[in-house]
């Protein structure tokens, strides 16, 4: 009872912490010119104190594939090695969400987020494209199943990506991306979540007037935020 009680206070405070930050971080987005843009060393240098490493996470995406083509059995895989190499940081029984961005129609599965990194697994059973966006942090992708198509900003040709590839975004980079359907990969964010947060949630909420949607995604975010920070309020808690 007292540990239901304690995720949910972690909930309500983690919806607090984005609900601040969106206020703080939605009208420097809305500018071109943002002066979050003069941040971005300090905030490379802050994305280096990952608690991931990029090799583990392709790793676990390798043997996952070399044990199963089945979407659940790779899926399965991924997450329980995930859990087992990162006990800590990686939280499961989380539910799969609609997130609409860029014109995607993707779900994602939240796994771990902080207020500078998050680990998803995400993907579309329909096909879709759209825009990256820009963001103040890189992108690590390791494909799954199907077949992940992009178009960078500058070329006039497409780089397709299939599984067992790994797919980099780097800091502000525009492209154009496409899904096949069945397409699903793991993803780790580096950077100024917080700043991204506009994006992922534009469309649903003004688009689309989802709501819902957007409700379930900043209580997901929010509460793994709150599972990240508030044990660093006990004694002897650190990064």
């Amino acid at each position: 009872r007292s540990m239901g009680s304690w995720r949910r206070a972690a909930c309500c405070v983690g919806f607090l912490c984005v609900v601040a930050a969106l206020v703080l971080v939605l009208p420097g987005c809305l500018v071109s010119s943002s002066p979050l843009l003069a941040a971005v060393p300090a905030l490379r240098g802050l994305a280096v104190q990952s608690a991931f490493d990029e090799a583990v996470l392709q790793r676990i995406a390798h043997n996952a594939l070399e044990f199963s083509a089945d979407f659940e059995t790779v899926i399965n895989n991924v997450t329980a090695e995930l859990k087992a190499h990162y006990p800590e940081n990686i939280h499961l029984g989380e539910p799969w969400i609609f997130n609409c961005a860029g014109g995607f129609k993707t779900s994602m599965l939240l796994l771990h987020a902080s207020m500078t990194e998050y680990v998803i697994l995400w993907g579309s059973a329909v096909p879709t494209v759209g825009m990256s966006g820009r963001h103040l942090g890189e992108f690590h992708d390791y494909l799954l199943t199907g077949k992940f198509r992009q178009w960078m900003e500058g070329t006039v040709t497409t780089r397709e990506y299939v599984p067992g590839d790994h797919v980099y975004h780097g800091w502000y980079d525009g492209s154009v991306v496409e899904l096949e359907p069945g397409t699903w990969m793991l993803e780790h964010m580096r950077g100024s979540v917080p700043f991204s947060l506009p994006f992922g949630l534009a469309d649903s909420l003004i688009s689309q007037l989802d709501f819902v949607t957007v409700a379930k995604a900043m209580m997901g975010y929010g509460k793994l935020c709150a599972l990240r920070y508030l044990p660093l309020l006990l004694p002897g808690g650190e990064l």
